[in-house]
C-alpha cells in the first residue's frame, strides 16, 4: 500500500461543489451579510472560490478585489481580471497598495532591491535564499515559522508580511463598507504547513477550500472549468519576484501531501517514509513545519486564571 492522495471523479466533485456553495450561502446568511467578497490573484485557489462563491450566490453578489503592488506581476492581475469578468462579476475594484507599503517601510527593507528590474529581482531572490542556506539556514521557510533573531530572515519575515496584512486591511475596509462576508482562499496543504501569513491571508470570514489538499485543488479547478492558464501556471504568493510556492518550502506539492496524509493519519515519520518513498529527512521536516505553524491555526492564547484565588466577597 502507497500513500497518496486519491483521484475523485466527477460525480465526488460534484457533491463538494454543491456542499462548498451551499456553506457560503448559509455564512453570508447567518453573518447577516449583503454578499461576499474575494481578493483575487490569478492564481488557481482564489480562481476556485471566487467561481464557487459566483455559483452560490450569484454573480450580482459577489465583489472582486484586486490588491497588486510594485513587486506583482501584471500577468497575475491581468487573468484575474479577465476571471473576474468572465464570471460576469460587475463589482470589481483595483486598489494598488504600493504607496501603503512604501508609507510603512516595506521597500526599503531590501532597497535598493525593489527599484530593479524585474528580471534582476528575480534573479537576486534565487541569490539571496542560496546565501542563506551555505550560511546554515538549509530550510528559510521553517526558520521563518520557527522565529530567529537573525537579521537576514527577520527582514524576509516583515516584508513579506507586510504585504500580505495590507491586502487584509483594504479587503475588510471594503468589507465593512458594503457588508461583505470576506472568503478565505487557503488551502488544507498551506494551512497545515503553516504556508500563509497569521491575520494576513489568513485574516478573513471563512475558510470555503481549507478541507481540500493543493493536489486536490487542481482537480478541482478542471472539474469548475477554471482556465487552463491558471491552473497550469506555478504556484505563487506573488510577493517577490521569480519565488514560487514550492521553492519557498523546498519541496513539491505531490511530495508535501502525500506526508500530510500520513500525519493525518496518525502515521510516524518512518512509516510516512515507508509508504511514499520520501526521505525521511524530508518528513520530518513537514512535520516540524506543522509543529511550528500550530499556534498560526489557533485564537490568540491566554493565561488560566481559574485557579488564582480572589479575596473579594462576590462570587
Amino acid at each position: 500500500m502507497k500513500l497518496e492522495i486519491k483521484e475523485h471523479d466527477s460525480e465526488y466533485w460534484s457533491r463538494v461543489s454543491e456542499t462548498i456553495q451551499q456553506f457560503i450561502k448559509d455564512k453570508v446568511k447567518e453573518f447577516n451579510k449583503n454578499g461576499a467578497i474575494i481578493g483575487l490573484s490569478g492564481g488557481i485557489d482564489s480562481a476556485v472560490v471566487a467561481k464557487l462563491a459566483v455559483e452560490s450566490l450569484g454573480s450580482d453578489k459577489v465583489k472582486a478585489l484586486l490588491l497588486p503592488e510594485r513587486d506583482s506581476n501584471k500577468e497575475n492581475m491581468n487573468d484575474a481580471l479577465t476571471l473576474a469578468k468572465d464570471l460576469n462579476i460587475k463589482d470589481i475594484t483595483k486598489v494598488n497598495i504600493t504607496g501603503i507599503l512604501k508609507k510603512i517601510g516595506t521597500y526599503r527593507i531590501f532597497f535598493p532591491y525593489s527599484l530593479l528590474p524585474k528580471i534582476m529581482k528575480r534573479k537576486l531572490s534565487v541569490i539571496q535564499q542560496r546565501r542563506l542556506e551555505k550560511r546554515g539556514f538549509e530550510k528559510v521557510f521553517l526558520e521563518i515559522l520557527r522565529g530567529t533573531d537573525n537579521i537576514d530572515i527577520s527582514k524576509i519575515r516583515a516584508y513579506l508580511g507586510s504585504k500580505v496584512r495590507t491586502r487584509m486591511l483594504v479587503t475588510y475596509f471594503y468589507a465593512d463598507l458594503l457588508n461583505l462576508l470576506v472568503l478565505g482562499t487557503t488551502n488544507k496543504s498551506e494551512l497545515m504547513i503553516g504556508y500563509f501569513i497569521k491575520y494576513g491571508d489568513a485574516g478573513v470570514d471563512i475558510e470555503p477550500i481549507a478541507n481540500l489538499y493543493k493536489t486536490e485543488i487542481f482537480d478541482f479547478a478542471k472539474f469548475l472549468k477554471i482556465p487552463d492558464k491558471i491552473i497550469n501556471k506555478a504556484p505563487s504568493a506573488d510577493l517577490s519576484p521569480g519565488i514560487t510556492d514550492e521553492s519557498s518550502v523546498g519541496m513539491t506539492y505531490q511530495s508535501i501531501d502525500k506526508i500530510l496524509l500520513g500525519i493525518e493519519k496518525g502515521l510516524t515519520d518512518d512509516e510516512i517514509s515507508d509508504l511514499t518513498d520520501e526521505k525521511l529527512e524530508d518528513v520530518r521536516y513537514i512535520r516540524e513545519l506543522t509543529l511550528y505553524s500550530k499556534h498560526m491555526r489557533e485564537l490568540p492564547c491566554s493565561p488560566n486564571l481559574c485557579c488564582v484565588k480572589s479575596n473579594s466577597n462576590f462570587s
